[in-house]
């Protein structure tokens, strides 16, 4: 029995030892799978990262060529449109200017000149006339009577009736009441017993003379008449003033001389601008004055009235942007509104007259305008870029009395910090020395990422700074312990107060000896499209 056991304990140690070591091949396998899958994974990454990459290449190449193939059939599309525009305008200009027809038969009408049938019985190189113009004069009783023309093409086909229809229709005249005449030797010729007769014949439109007829009102032919002979008794060019022969006009096409006067040159300097130089132009002159006695009370006004009209747009037009872009922060940081403070204290920047309320007003109305997004400051205007504080301090002098107890005695210093350089026994310019429970506070400070400068180091400005005007003392130049805090733009629209991270400061930097405080910074006013640099004054 003891043998058997022992047979039956051994057989189980076997098939032990082979389970487990069946167990540890399969976590061998189970590892190299593990590493292979690791393996597949990085190829796979890898092939896919490659396929986004052709797919890319792919998609660029495609819009590439799609864009190229837009561009061909544009171009070849404005091309076709082209020549056929150019077709169409040059086959109309053809059609309605006969000139401009090609020239494919012999005895075509030439421009300016028409050939005649030899079988009319007339000498074929004998130029006539193809165009006649046709003047419409209409006595109105005033100083100027209207005339107005306009040309016709005529053949050999054209009659005078014929003319006077055309005339009548173009101008809504009836041809009942109204004739055509010529010019000729200075006389005034009716045609109303020609009426039958072409236009071309030699004593309607005679070669040697001009083609030029006149449509007149049969009522008035006997004014016309006496027109003529006046216009004929007119003195010459010749006899006219030096001042008519510098310019000259022609009326109604008959060669007469009428003399006009030139316009001044400071009237043809305001012809860019079409109503003030109509104006100027027109005005009634009497020229043979002086040049002051044509002068009138009228344009002194005019004038007058424009110059002062200039100056108010040009002092008005900021108007709007100035109210905009200064009055919006004066009225929220220095005025301010009532419930707006971070530490529930309200208290108006001309309020602040110690040391203490300074502090309260920057933790306090200041800080909740410039950096809680619901204050009336923030609903129009972004602080960006950094803030800067600056600290002038008066340089210490020797007391007027130094038998003072010495519970009572304190330093002595300046009334006031001079603007003048250098700034040496009126502006205390050594390096401060703060608390040593201050120390790591400053030191946290300075190497804030953004901050700039020490309010301990005194230094001149690095930008261009202004000199800034006080009411208690004269002028504060641009010197003085200063650094910059700076906005960013993520905490501008994250955050609802800042000015509690340099509350520590004001009890070291706001000493008895300061004598001046400027908070300076810019805000962006991006509905009005405009900056404005802020420079809050502390005295």
């Amino acid at each position: 029995m003891a043998e058997e056991g022992e047979a039956t304990l051994a057989e189980e140690r076997n098939q032990i030892k082979q389970l487990q070591s069946d167990i540890a091949r399969k976590r061998e396998q189970l590892d190299r799978l593990r590493q292979r899958r690791v393996a597949f994974d990085d190829e796979l990454k890898q092939r896919s990262s490659e396929l986004n990459y052709i797919k890319e290449e792919h998609k660029f190449e495609k819009k590439k060529a799609q864009k190229a193939s837009q561009y061909d059939a544009t171009q070849k599309t404005a091309e076709a449109e082209s020549h056929f525009m150019n077709e169409e305008v040059r086959r109309f200009l053809q059609e309605k200017i006969p000139s401009m027809a090609p020239q494919e038969a012999p005895d075509a009408i030439d421009q300016g000149v028409a050939e005649v049938d030899v079988t009319q019985g007339e000498d074929p190189s004998k130029n006539l006339h193809d165009t006649v113009l046709v003047s419409y004069v209409n006595f109105s009783g005033e100083k100027k009577d209207d005339d107005y023309k306009v040309s016709y093409r005529i053949d050999h086909s054209i009659t005078v009736g014929d003319l006077l229809k055309d005339a009548c229709n173009y101008w809504g005249c009836s041809r009942h009441d109204y004739t055509l005449c010529k010019v000729e030797n200075d006389e005034p010729k009716d045609l109303e017993g020609f009426m039958e007769q072409f236009l071309q014949e030699d004593q309607i439109l005679s070669p040697q003379e001009s083609s030029h007829l006149h449509l007149v009102r049969k009522s008035d032919m006997e004014q016309f008449r006496v027109t003529q002979s006046l216009r004929q008794r007119r003195p010459e060019a010749e006899d006219l003033p030096e001042e008519g022969k510098k310019l000259m006009t022609l009326k109604h096409g008959l060669g007469n001389a009428t003399a006009e006067h030139v316009t001044e040159p400071f009237v043809e300097a305001l012809k860019p601008w079409p109503g003030v130089y109509k104006m100027l132009k027109k005005r009634r002159r009497k020229h043979d004055m002086q040049k002051w006695l044509r002068s009138r009370l009228a344009e002194f006004v005019v004038f007058g009235i424009m110059i002062i009209f200039s100056l108010s747009c040009f002092f008005l037009r900021t108007e709007l942007e100035s109210y905009l872009l200064r009055l919006g922060v004066q009225n929220a940081l220095v005025e301010g509104f009532p419930g707006q403070t971070s530490t529930g204290v309200f208290l108006k920047m001309k309020d602040v007259k110690t040391v203490p309320l300074a502090e309260q007003y920057l933790a306090g109305c200041f800080d909740y305008q410039l950096f809680n997004p619901q204050s009336t400051l923030r609903k129009f205007y972004t602080p960006v870029g950094s803030l800067r504080f600056r600290v002038q301090k008066a340089d210490t002098r020797l007391c007027m009395r130094p038998e003072m107890p010495a519970t009572t005695a304190r330093d002595c210093s300046q009334v006031e910090v001079s603007s003048n350089f250098p700034f040496t026994g009126t502006q205390k310019m050594q390096t401060l020395d703060f608390p040593a429970d201050a120390l790591p506070l400053l030191s946290q400070l300075t190497s804030t990422s953004g901050v700039s400068g020490n309010p301990t180091i005194w230094r001149t400005s690095t930008v261009a700074t202004d000199e800034i005007w006080g009411i208690i003392g004269a002028l504060y130049s641009s010197a003085g312990y200063q650094f910059w805090f700076p906005i960013n733009p993520v905490d501008v629209s994250n955050i609802t107060t800042k000015m509690g991270e340099i509350a520590w400061l004001w009890p070291r930097w706001l000493t008895s000896d300061t004598r001046f405080l400027a908070v300076e910074f810019t805000l962006a006013n991006y509905n009005a499209g405009g900056y404005v640099s802020c420079a809050l004054v502390l005295e």
